[in-house]
C-alpha cells in the first residue's frame, strides 16, 4: 500500500527536480592478446557455436594461412612480434583497413603484459581476407580474431560516469550513464559499447517533465542453466582438461547425452541420465565430481 501510494502521488506531480549530480573520469582497458579459451567463450556468446565447432573452424583457418595457431594460454606477445608488418597487411581490409591505417599512423599502443604460459603466442590474423572469401561461420571467427587483435593494441577507452539524483515527491533516484571522451579499443570492437548509456546534459536544480511512472513487482528467480562459455572459464580455472581438450571433453558429454544445449545462449541442461551418473559417482567417492 506504501509503494502504491507514493505511486499515485508520483503521477500527481508534472515535474521532477535535478537535485544533484556528479562526474567522474573512468577508463577502461584495452583486451589482452587472445587465447583459445577467450575464442571458444566468443564462439559460444557471441555466434552461438559449440567450443568444438569454434576449434574446427579455427584450425581451418589456420591450415588455410589465415590465423595463427589456435591452441595457446598466452596472452602476451613476444618482444620480437612483427606489429608493423601484420597491421600493414590489416589496412587492406574493406572492413576495418582505414582503422589499421591510423594505427599505422600514430594510433599504435603498446599491448598489456598478459600471460606467457611458454606455448604458443596469442592467436592472431596472419594474412588478409575479405568477407566475401569465407564462409559465413568462418568470416564471424576470423573477423573477430583480426578486431581483437587491432583492438589489442589500440588505446584504453576513456569515458565521463554521470551519476544524477532525481527527486520525485519525496523519493530519489540515481541515473547514471556515460560520455565518451576517447573511444579507443572500443572503436574496433564496437559490441563492446552498445549496453553502455549516454546519459543526458543536465543542470543541478533543472526541472524535469515526467513522461511515463511504472511499478513493477518482481519476484528472485532461481539460477540458469550453466553457459557454455561459463562451463569452459570454470573448466580452465579448476584445471579440468587443457586448451586443446576442453571443447573435446564438452562434446562427449553431449553426444553421450548427459547434458542438453538450450538456445538461446548455449545453456546446458543436465538430463535425468548426467544427473544418476553424477549422483552414482558421488556415492562412490565425491572427489571423482568435485572441482
Amino acid at each position: 500500500m506504501r509503494q502504491a501510494k507514493k505511486c499515485w502521488i508520483a503521477r500527481k506531480l508534472k515535474k521532477v527536480l535535478l537535485w544533484g549530480q556528479s562526474y567522474n573520469k573512468k577508463s577502461k582497458s584495452k583486451p589482452e592478446g587472445l587465447n583459445t579459451v577467450g575464442l571458444l567463450k566468443i564462439g559460444s556468446n557471441s555466434f552461438g557455436l559449440g567450443s568444438h565447432e569454434t576449434m574446427k573452424i579455427a584450425e581451418k583457418l589456420y591450415l588455410s594461412g589465415f590465423i595463427t595457431y589456435p591452441r595457446t594460454e598466452s596472452t602476451s606477445y613476444s618482444i620480437n612480434f612483427d606489429f608493423k608488418s601484420l597491421i600493414g597487411k590489416m589496412s587492406n581490409n574493406s572492413e576495418w583497413g582505414e582503422y589499421a591505417s591510423n594505427l599505422l599512423t600514430g594510433g599504435f599502443e603498446t599491448p598489456k603484459k598478459g600471460k606467457d604460459a611458454g606455448d604458443h603466442p596469442p592467436i592472431t590474423p596472419v594474412n588478409n581476407a575479405e568477407k566475401g572469401k569465407l564462409r559465413d561461420k568462418d568470416w564471424k571467427i576470423y573477423e573477430y580474431i583480426c578486431r581483437h587483435f587491432l583492438g589489442s593494441i589500440s588505446s584504453n577507452a576513456k569515458y565521463e560516469r554521470q551519476s544524477a539524483l532525481i527527486q520525485v515527491g519525496s523519493e530519489r533516484f540515481e541515473l547514471i550513464g556515460k560520455q565518451f571522451q576517447k573511444k579507443g579499443f572500443m572503436e574496433i570492437m564496437s559490441w563492446l559499447s552498445q549496453s553502455d548509456k549516454e546519459a543526458p546534459i543536465l543542470k543541478e536544480g533543472q526541472k524535469l517533465r515526467i513522461s511515463e511512472l511504472k511499478l513493477n513487482k518482481l519476484t528472485t528467480q532461481p539460477p540458469d542453466f550453466l553457459k557454455e562459455s561459463e562451463l569452459v572459464e570454470a573448466m580452465e580455472k579448476n584445471g579440468i582438461g587443457t586448451d586443446a581438450s576442453i571443447p573435446t571433453h564438452i562434446k562427449n558429454i553431449i553426444e553421450r547425452n548427459y547434458v542438453q544445449v538450450k538456445q538461446p545462449g548455449r545453456k546446458l541442461a543436465p538430463t535425468e541420465l548426467g544427473i544418476t551418473l553424477v549422483r552414482s559417482y558421488f556415492e562412490i567417492d565425491p572427489e571423482i565430481v568435485l572441482p
